[in-house]
């Protein structure tokens, strides 16, 4: 819904004006998700940050995330609704988005992340392809960007291994489909690799050797070590059931 609620957002009535320096919820809302994930300024058409990251996944960081989604929540519910009673598309699309989100926290998704058809080794390839490198400012937006992969990857671990230790896990079968996608990205020559597609629509020679140092020194290593931690700490403790019942 964030790209509804950003697409809504410049014809939102004065009526629905949230804070004192005339911004609205809507406009708050998607700040909060891009400080969290900078890399949906891709995918919604707006202007890129020069601190580029993948989000941080973290258990502190995701708990003061959700809380000031909690907070954004109760001020669209203590924003008034016109004196007929009907309350606007973007009151109704944003307050779905928060709600949705908020009830979705029981499933604890950040403790079975582990995806064959959404997970980041199908999405940050797929975002690689897209990336835009004609400047300098956007070639350095995307060295951070990857320079950020080891450290999100370390913290899916964390939280995979807490959620093991609190029974949730995906089936053994989705972590062997993933393990292969992930052998085949690490099979791939550099020159090959979805991460290096940027420095092959440019003809940056500096940048290029940056981002091949970038992806043989940081991005590989991470991808290996997730990899080995699927293959001989996750698999084995991983659900053999597939159904959702097998989750408390």
């Amino acid at each position: 819904l964030i790209t509804c609620l950003f697409a809504l957002y410049p014809h939102s009535s004065s009526a629905f004006q949230g804070t004192g320096r005339g911004d609205s919820l809507i406009s708050r809302h998607v700040a909060l998700r891009l400080q969290y994930d900078p890399t949906l300024a891709y995918s919604i058409g707006v202007q890129p940050a020069d601190d580029m990251h993948l989000p941080d996944r973290s258990v502190s960081v995701l708990q003061r995330f959700r809380e000031q989604e909690d907070e954004l929540l109760a001020a669209l519910k203590a924003t008034p609704l016109p004196a007929d009673g009907q309350a606007e598309p973007e009151y109704l699309a944003l307050r779905e988005e928060l709600e949705s989100r908020q009830a979705l926290r029981v499933c604890h998704a950040e403790y079975w992340d582990v995806n064959h058809m959404l997970g980041w080794q199908v999405e940050l390839p797929a975002l690689a392809a897209t990336l835009p490198a004609e400047t300098e400012k956007e070639r350095l937006r995307l060295l951070k960007l990857w320079g950020s992969l080891p450290e999100y990857l370390s913290s899916d671990m964390d939280n995979l291994r807490a959620g093991l230790a609190q029974g949730y896990s995906v089936p053994q079968s989705v972590v062997r489909r993933v393990l292969r996608q992930i052998d085949s990205l690490l099979a791939l020559p550099i020159e090959k690799s979805p991460f290096f597609a940027p420095a092959l629509r440019t003809h940056d020679g500096t940048f290029a050797v940056s981002l091949r140092a970038e992806i043989e020194g940081q991005i590989m290593p991470a991808i290996r070590r997730y990899s080995e931690f699927l293959r001989r700490e996750y698999l084995q403790r991983a659900r053999e059931s597939l159904g959702l019942s097998a989750l408390k």
